[in-house]
């Protein structure tokens, strides 16, 4: 009895047979058939299951999309589901600290020495490039609508000219510096400046005790050219360190040794070249590159008002030399530490050492 139970009879089959195949198929639904003969109807978003068998095991679509899926789908399972603490919010941001900017003091000290950095950067850009100051940075002139003049290219060797503009851009990203430490209430404006070879002529002259035939001419040669990046190099180096001291705040003391750092570097550089030709003369004259750099720091001290000396050329006595030598390619005190000048509240070095560089200046 029980198992006849299992099988309906066949009148019945057959009524539920003729039954199923009169239901009409609706081709707007996605009905489920057999994979070999199924064609999803047009607009059907979903794909027959038979047909989303995975792909043969090793196969690039195995490794990469399916693995991807796994892990998008544990990602959504662990921020959704986790019962774990949440991980820290993020800190918000702070805004960057106020710019401090520097004392009246250190304001008139940075414009001080900000005076000789506009006007070597002028003979540095002129004697290498043949361009103002204006040309390569308009910004840095503030409120001085005379333009530079005086200036022309120097007749240098490929070395000599690779030097004098790289020291050019260099000094040129120091205007800068001092610029942005000053802030708009303190900018320090360009002066007047004229760096014409009568101009410098003129000190060349005094520093040597005679007028020398012809008119020195700085633009005229490497030795030439050199020399003058010698009396600006030097000069900058020790200014910037001589208001070390008296600037006051931890930015602009950081400003200034970085300052004389770079400088002190420029003035080694052009040292070194000078040092290597100190016996050679310097055309058109019958005086050597050493007698130059000799006369030239003398000439600066007493301008500066230093007490002793504050600056060595390159062939010194040899109680002064390195060594008890009487060449000298550093410039350095007894202790080996760098000179300095005092730089006072009045510019007195400015007016002084630029002479008729420079006018119309603070």
């Amino acid at each position: 009895m029980a198992f006849q139970r299992l099988f309906l009879p066949a009148t019945t089959l057959v009524l539920i047979v003729s039954s199923f195949h009169a239901q009409p198929v609706d081709d707007d639904k996605c009905c489920v058939d057999s994979a070999a003969v199924y064609q999803p109807p047009k607009g059907c978003p979903h794909p027959h299951p038979a047909s989303m068998s995975p792909p043969p095991a090793g196969s690039s679509e195995s490794s990469v999309v399916f693995q991807s899926f796994h892990k998008s789908t544990n990602s959504t399972r662990a921020g959704i589901f986790s019962t774990g603490t949440p991980p820290p919010a993020p800190e918000p941001t702070r805004p960057p600290p106020p710019r401090c900017e520097p004392s009246p003091q250190s304001a008139t000290l940075l414009c001080c020495c900000a005076n000789i950095e506009y006007v070597a950067t002028e003979f540095y850009t002129q004697a290498s490039m043949g361009r103002t100051m204006d040309y390569l940075d308009s910004s840095l002139a503030g409120n001085c609508t005379d333009p530079p003049r005086g200036g022309e290219k120097a007749y240098l060797s490929p070395s000599a000219e690779d030097m004098m503009r790289q020291i050019a851009y260099q000094s040129l990203d120091h205007l800068k510096a001092i610029q942005l430490s000053l802030g708009s209430n303190k900018s320090c404006n360009r002066p007047g400046i004229d760096v014409s070879c009568s101009r410098f002529s003129r000190i060349v002259n005094d520093a040597m005790g005679h007028t020398l035939w012809p008119d020195f001419d700085w633009y005229k040669n490497d030795y030439t050219t050199l020399l003058g990046a010698y009396w600006f190099s030097g000069l900058l180096t020790k200014c910037y360190t001589g208001i070390l001291d008296r600037c006051e705040g931890p930015a602009t003391n950081r400003l200034c040794g970085s300052l004389a750092a770079a400088k002190a570097r420029q003035e080694m550089v052009i040292r070194t070249v000078l040092y290597q030709n100190f016996q050679h003369n310097v055309y058109p004259y019958k005086i050597s590159v050493a007698e130059f750099t000799n006369r030239l720091s003398r000439y600066k001290d007493k301008l500066a008002g230093s007490n002793g000396t504050a600056d060595e050329g390159l062939w010194v006595p040899s109680c002064l030399g390195t060594g008890g030598s009487n060449s000298n390619m550093f410039s350095a005190d007894s202790y080996g530490l760098p000179f300095s000048y005092n730089v006072t509240d009045g510019c007195d070095v400015v007016k002084a050492v630029l002479g008729p560089m420079a006018y119309n200046y603070k």
